[in-house]
C-alpha cells in the first residue's frame, strides 16, 4: 500500500490490488460530483462539471452551443450556480442568439424568419420568460474580441467572479473561457 500512495510502485500491476480495494470499498466522500450538463453520456464520463473541463474544436464546430447548453442545464439543476462566460470569437449577440435557439428548440433560420407560426411565437415567448427568470440573472457574458480586451479580461477575472456572485446571489460560479 505504501508504494501505491507514495507513487513508487514499479508498475501499474503493483498498484492494482490497492486500486481494486478502493473500488470494492469506496469512500462515500471521495467521489465529488459536479454540476449536471444535462447530457447523460457527458455526465457519466465527467461526473458533471467541476474543476477544469476543456472543450476543443475548430471554429464552427459547436463549442459555444455545447457550452451554453451545459451551463443552462447546470443552472437549472443548481440554483446556487452562476456562469461567467468570456467569449473570444463570437460577439455577445451571436452568443445570445444561440442561447435563445437552444432554449426554444428552434433553429437559427426559424428564429430569424420574419413570418413565424403561432406555435413558434408561443415557443419563443416561453423560452424568453424562462431565460429571463432562471438563466439571465445568473449569467454574465464578457466580450474579449480584441487583444486589448483579452489582456483586460485576465486582470478582471477575479472582480468579474466576485461581482457575479454578489449581483446574482450565487455561491458558485462556472467560468467558460
Amino acid at each position: 500500500k505504501q508504494a501505491y500512495y507514495e507513487g513508487t510502485s514499479k508498475t501499474a500491476l503493483e498498484d492494482w490490488p490497492v486500486f481494486s480495494e478502493t473500488i470494492a470499498n469506496p469512500d462515500p466522500g471521495e467521489l465529488q460530483l459536479g454540476y449536471p450538463t444535462g447530457i447523460p453520456t457527458l455526465d457519466d464520463a465527467l461526473f458533471g462539471l467541476k474543476g477544469l473541463t476543456v472543450i476543443g474544436g475548430d471554429r464552427g464546430d459547436g463549442k459555444s452551443a455545447l457550452c451554453l447548453a451545459c451551463c443552462v442545464n447546470a443552472m437549472q439543476a443548481a440554483p446556487q450556480v452562476g456562469v461567467l462566460y468570456y467569449t473570444f470569437q463570437l460577439p455577445k449577440t451571436d452568443l445570445y442568439t444561440r442561447l435563445f435557439c437552444y432554449q426554444s428548440g428552434l433553429t437559427y433560420r426559424q428564429l430569424r424568419n420574419s413570418e413565424k407560426t403561432a406555435e413558434e411565437i408561443q415557443t419563443l415567448s416561453h423560452a424568453d420568460v424562462f431565460l429571463q427568470e432562471h438563466v439571465l440573472p445568473r449569467l454574465r457574458v464578457v466580450e474579449c474580441l480584441s487583444a486589448e480586451d483579452t489582456a483586460d479580461a485576465s486582470i478582471d477575472f477575479s472582480r468579474d467572479c466576485s461581482d457575479l456572485m454578489a449581483n446574482a446571489r450565487v455561491s458558485d460560479v462556472l467560468v467558460v473561457i
